[in-house]
């Protein structure tokens, strides 16, 4: 008997996709996040408190038994908050007369063990307990993984992904800790699931609704400050996107690949300059002379060639005006990043009296730049040779002095 393949439900592509998407794909990731769960209870269920669990239970009990944010007040309080839930039931003893939490600054790991395991207290059902919401959270995380991957892979080959990520042995073995690393994975795909497509669609409405997740997200980790910054940039691609696209027509390139050609060179930017520090540091070593000098003779000169790249092409070009620019923007740049890196230094940065000299020649450069730039608006050969002359006395010095 010879069957016909178009009376067969599974013999139309279109009518798979439509049967899997409708019944198959919410079942499958029910299931598997049924398995992920019985995988970390298991896990859980064989396992005494972590040294951070030791902190963080008593912290989150603390909190809303008490109203008092004294312990672990480093790290965000909604993963705390949320695991202490089901403790806030129980009739619990917590060392309030303990001098650990009285008069210790940071005794929140006494605390932990003399409320886990001195006050009389069932360790084994508060740990348990306190990991509930941390799996709840856990297993929302993977199914955020689904959506996000949903948006740029389809629901299909979005489950490869969340397949991974919920069966990966890194996640069964720390879902179901009450730690903030989860919570921040967490937090982390709010921010690109959900802030930043609404930022790219400006309203009320969708403001509204980016700042209460980026809000969540702020309450998992405090090392997801970090993307602030990012965002910015996401949205300033996504905005140069958008302008480039309007011109589209007359463009023979395209936008994405340039902006993503310049993602890539910013970080090849970043791992060049590592590189360079450390080879500074070595032949400064090697030859027995001051890092401040060969940073001064070679990699000044390095750093300097795009700039000079674009002065030179603009000269050309008779763009007199994007050389200027380019000149003082880039010095003023340099002020502001010894700026920034001062206060990411967190401690003052100590000078050697042989930076005088270098301070002295700067402020000559600037004055006498200053003042040939007034005469007229304009710098004239003359003066452009006597600025290279202070720029050659300069080093001369510097190698008197460091050699």
């Amino acid at each position: 008997m010879e069957i016909n393949p178009i009376s067969l439900p599974f013999s139309n592509i279109k009518s798979i996709k439509n049967i899997f998407n409708k019944k198959l794909i919410p079942i499958f990731i029910g299931l598997v996040l049924i398995i992920a769960a019985l995988l970390m209870l298991n896990s859980s269920l064989r396992e005494s408190a972590i040294v951070d669990e030791l902190a963080h239970i008593p912290a989150g009990y603390s909190y809303l038994k008490f109203g008092d944010n004294r312990l672990n007040p480093e790290h965000p309080p909604l993963l705390k908050d949320l695991s202490a839930i089901p403790l806030v039931f129980l009739n619990l003893n917590f060392p309030i007369e303990s001098n650990y939490w009285q008069q210790y600054i940071n005794g929140q790991w006494d605390v932990g063990r003399v409320f886990l395991y001195e006050s009389g207290n069932n360790a084994d059902q508060i740990i348990q307990l306190a990991r509930i919401f941390p799996i709840i959270l856990t297993l929302l995380t993977a199914f955020l993984v689904y959506l996000l991957a949903k948006k740029f892979v389809g629901p299909y080959w979005a489950l490869l992904p969340f397949i991974l990520f919920s069966f990966s042995p890194l996640f069964l073995a720390h879902g179901h800790y009450v730690t903030t690393d989860i919570a921040a994975a967490f937090g982390a795909i709010l921010i690109f699931l959900i802030v930043i497509p609404k930022m790219m669609q400006p309203s009320k409405k969708n403001l509204l609704v980016a700042g209460l997740f980026l809000g969540i997200a702020q309450l998992t980790k405090f090392s997801l400050l970090l993307f602030y910054p990012l965002i910015i940039i996401f949205i300033l691609i996504w905005k140069i996107v958008q302008i480039i696209k309007q011109k589209k027509s007359h463009l023979t390139i395209s936008p994405l690949k340039e902006i993503l050609k310049t993602l890539f060179g910013v970080i090849i930017i970043f791992i060049a300059s590592k590189f360079v520090v450390n080879q500074t540091v070595y032949f400064s070593d090697l030859l027995g002379v001051s890092p401040f000098l060969i940073s001064l003779l070679l990699i000044s000169i390095g750093t300097n060639i795009p700039e000079l790249s674009l002065i030179v092409r603009s000269f050309f070009m008779k763009n007199y005006q994007v050389a200027f620019g380019n000149y003082v923007g880039s010095a003023v740049f340099n002020t502001f990043l010894l700026g920034i890196l001062t206060l990411i230094h967190g401690r003052p940065v100590f000078l050697s009296n042989s930076y005088t000299i270098s301070l002295l020649f700067l402020i000559v450069g600037l004055l006498l730049f200053y003042r040939f730039a007034r005469t007229k608006n304009t710098l004239s050969r003359q003066e452009g040779l006597i600025l290279l002359a202070v720029y050659l006395i300069f080093i001369l010095t510097e190698i008197y002095l460091h050699l």
